[in-house]
C-alpha cells in the first residue's frame, strides 16, 4: 500500500511546512494537488499543497492548517461528483469568496476583459502596498486569479504575477497586462520600467520620528502617515530594523555593476573594488557571481573569472 504524505509549504521558505498529514488515499492526494494556492502576506508569498509518495520515518503531523485546509479539500472533492472535470477558475473562486460577494461577482464579470491596453483597476479592498485583496482575510490576489486565468497555473510556486504596465500597485487586473515570472525576472522588469529604485522609503529624521511616537499613537496610523506597512513599523521601533550603529547599505549604480563584472580578476581584485567601494569583499564577490543585481544586462562583455581557481592552467 503506498503512503502519501501531504504537506502545505510556505512560497516565503520551502522548508516552513504549515500543514502535514499522511494518507494511503490516492484519491485524498489527487484531491489534495487541487487546492488553490493561499497567499497570506502582503509581499505575495502563500502555501501551496505538496505531494509525495512517503516511505520511512514519519515526521510530527502539522495541523496549524488542518481545518483550513480540509474545508479546500472537502469543496473540491465536490467538483469532481457526478462526473470528474478539470477545475475551473470559478471553482477556485467558489473555495475563497462567497457566492453574493461584490468581488466575486466583478472577478467572474471581467475575466473575459478585452481591451488590452488600459489598466483595468481593482474597485474594492487592497492591501497596504496598493495591490488587490479579496476573500475572506484577504486572502485572494485578485490579479494572480486573472494571470492564471488568461496563462494557466503558475509554473511553479516562486512565480509571480507580473505587471507589464507597471501598475500592480495602484490595483491593475487587467489580464493583458499580466504574465508569469520568476522574482528576477520581475525585478528585471521593474527596473526596465521605473530604473533602479532606492531601497529604502524612508529617511533617518523619519525613523526618529516613528521611534518618537512608539506608545503615543496606533501602529496602523503611523504606518499610514509614512506608507509602510505595520510590520515595517514594528520593526523599526523594537530595534530590528535602522539600528543605530549598523552600516547602510551601498547601491550600485549599472554602470559600476557592469565595470566590476567586466573588469578582469587579475587586473583588479574583489578586496581592491571593496575598499574603493566601502563595502565588504563578499559584496563584490555576490555581483560578479550575479547573485545580486542580476537584473541589469551586463552580458554583452565578456564576464571576469571570479577567482584563479576557476583558470584552467595548461603544463608547459
Amino acid at each position: 500500500m503506498t503512503t502519501y504524505v501531504l504537506e502545505m509549504r510556505s512560497t516565503a521558505n520551502w522548508q516552513d511546512i504549515r500543514y502535514r498529514e499522511y494518507t494511503s488515499s490516492a484519491k485524498k492526494a489527487e484531491l489534495f494537488r487541487g487546492v488553490p494556492r493561499i497567499d497570506f502576506t502582503d509581499s505575495g508569498h502563500g502555501i501551496v499543497p505538496h505531494v509525495r509518495e512517503h516511505s520511512g520515518r514519519r515526521e510530527p503531523r502539522n495541523t496549524q492548517l488542518a481545518d483550513h485546509v480540509q474545508s479546500h479539500i472537502t469543496s473540491i472533492g465536490r467538483l469532481f461528483k457526478p462526473r470528474m472535470r478539470p477545475i475551473t477558475m470559478n471553482d477556485v473562486l467558489s473555495c475563497f469568496v462567497k457566492e453574493d460577494a461584490p468581488s466575486r461577482r466583478w472577478l467572474e464579470q471581467h475575466l473575459d476583459h478585452a481591451d488590452k491596453e488600459f489598466c483595468l483597476i481593482w474597485p474594492l479592498s487592497r492591501a497596504q502596498n496598493g495591490y488587490p485583496t479579496a476573500g475572506a482575510g484577504n486572502a485572494l490576489r485578485p490579479h494572480r486569479i486573472m494571470c492564471e486565468y488568461r496563462h494557466g497555473p503558475a509554473p511553479s510556486p516562486i512565480h509571480q504575477a507580473a505587471h507589464s504596465c507597471g501598475k500592480g500597485h495602484l490595483g491593475c487586473v487587467n489580464p493583458w497586462h499580466l504574465n508569469w515570472k520568476t522574482p528576477a525576472e520581475n525585478q528585471l522588469e521593474r527596473y526596465q520600467q521605473h530604473g533602479l529604485q532606492p531601497s529604502r522609503k524612508l529617511t533617518a529624521q523619519q525613523v526618529d520620528e516613528i521611534r518618537a511616537l512608539k506608545g503615543r499613537e496606533r501602529t496602523v496610523d503611523i504606518a499610514a502617515r509614512f506608507q509602510v506597512t505595520e510590520a515595517n513599523i514594528r520593526q523599526i521601533q523594537s530595534g530590528k530594523t535602522w539600528q543605530i550603529n549598523k552600516v547602510s547599505r551601498r547601491q550600485f549604480t549599472e554602470a559600476e555593476v557592469t565595470l566590476i563584472r567586466n573588469t578582469p580578476w587579475r587586473q583588479k581584485k574583489a578586496e581592491q573594488w571593496a575598499a574603493e567601494f566601502g563595502v565588504k569583499r563578499s559584496v563584490i564577490d555576490r555581483i560578479r557571481a550575479r547573485e545580486t543585481y542580476a537584473y541589469f544586462n551586463t552580458a554583452e562583455a565578456p564576464v571576469a573569472p571570479e577567482h584563479p581557481s576557476q583558470q584552467h592552467s595548461t603544463g608547459e
